[in-house]
């Protein structure tokens, strides 16, 4: 960036800017907190430097060695001209730094240098991105807060005689409501007095007692189920799982003093699941199922049957009748023994032959469902 000369009024004007934007924000914080904070921003530039430093919200931006030094260095420093941009974005970048370090938890010190490590590397990055000297930087961010607390410190009387009459009036009327609580107060002090000393009392006397521990186990019962499908009055049963029963156990810790027992908690639950108890019961899940029908009669085959012809005497005065095989026989028969009848064809002789040809039927019943029994 470039080097100007900077006009001697543009600064004193810059410095009654500062001026009066510190004492705005310094009256805030006298007024509103205590008259100790006047006392403190009365005090010397160099004993302000050494509060800023353990202020959390100052410290890490700048480094503050006296008001006087950098009264010497205000000339060679006003010859560099930082944008108000720039310095925006450096003290921002060191305000979220300082936070992140606080967020840590770290004692003051440490806090201290880790915020001074964060500073210069903050301040080493801007320099090199913006082609400036890292120490000439620094010294204009510094000089920013060293007029800060240059302004701070020369408040005009008037205002602080006038935050000191309003710090009167606020305590005169504190102490109005406070003589009127006093002797409730002093009551309330008294037993909360009291039952302090009782309690510090029986912290020391259980100090002074011997503490121990043990350990003891109660067990209860978890009774098992009976399970059964069936419930048939007379009817074959049988158990095919065996009924067990399940426990918890409570561990307790028992706290003793001196021997006796002072408490007693349950530090671990165990459960053993029961076992249920399953019982069957023997019963039909078929019925028998029977048809009638007609079947085959094997004691009582049907043979074969053939016909052979046959012709007949008939004796009237007899009354007999004599059957032969061919019509001649006949015939002679009837002439030679001169029988008085007749005499002719008669039916086919039916002759049974040794070839079956089927059996006779007959009707009986047929078992088509047997019947069924099964444990359930």
């Amino acid at each position: 960036m470039a080097r100007k000369k900077i006009d001697q009024n543009k600064v004193n004007e810059e410095r009654k800017e500062n001026k009066a934007k510190a004492f705005s924000t310094d009256n805030k914080k006298i007024v509103k907190y205590s008259l100790i904070g006047l006392l403190a921003i009365s005090l010397s530039a160099g004993a302000i430097s050494l509060a800023l430093k353990n202020d959390n919200k100052d410290r890490g931006k700048v480094t503050i060695e006296s008001a006087k030094e950098t009264k010497k260095e205000t000339v060679k420093e006003t010859n560099l001209e930082v944008s108000k941009e720039l310095e925006k974005e450096i003290n921002k970048e060191i305000e979220e730094e300082i936070k992140k370090i606080e967020n840590q938890g770290l004692s003051k010190e440490d806090q201290e240098k880790e915020i001074e490590k964060a500073k210069e590397n903050i301040l080493l990055s801007v320099s090199k991105k913006e082609k400036l000297d890292k120490n000439s930087l620094k010294n204009i961010v510094n000089k920013k807060v060293s007029k800060r607390v240059e302004s701070s410190s020369k408040l005009d009387k008037n205002v602080k005689t006038k935050a000191k009459e309003e710090i009167k009036e606020i305590e005169k009327k504190e102490s109005s409501t406070d003589k009127h609580k006093d002797t409730s107060s002093n009551k309330k002090t008294e037993t909360k007095e009291e039952k302090k000393s009782d309690t510090n009392n029986n912290n020391k006397a259980k100090q002074n007692k011997e503490v121990s521990y043990k350990y003891e186990d109660k067990e209860t019962t978890i009774p098992y189920k009976t399970i059964r499908k069936h419930n048939i009055p007379n009817a074959k049963t049988r158990v095919k799982q065996k009924g067990v029963n399940g426990k918890t156990i409570n561990t307790y810790k028992i706290t003793l003093e001196d021997g006796k027992e002072v408490s007693r908690n349950i530090s671990d639950t165990k459960t053993i699941k029961s076992q249920d108890e399953i019982i069957e019961t023997y019963v039909k899940i078929q019925d028998k199922k029977v048809k009638i029908r007609e079947v085959e009669d094997k004691s009582k085959p049907v043979y074969r049957i053939i016909g052979k012809e046959r012709w007949f005497v008939h004796n009237d005065l007899t009354g007999e009748k004599k059957y032969f095989y061919s019509a001649g026989e006949a015939e002679d028969y009837f002439i030679n023994n001169g029988i008085l009848g007749n005499w002719g064809t008669a039916e086919s002789e039916k002759i049974k032959t040794n070839e079956i040809l089927g059996y006779e039927t007959k009707t009986e019943n047929v078992v088509v469902q047997e019947e069924k029994w099964a444990w359930q």
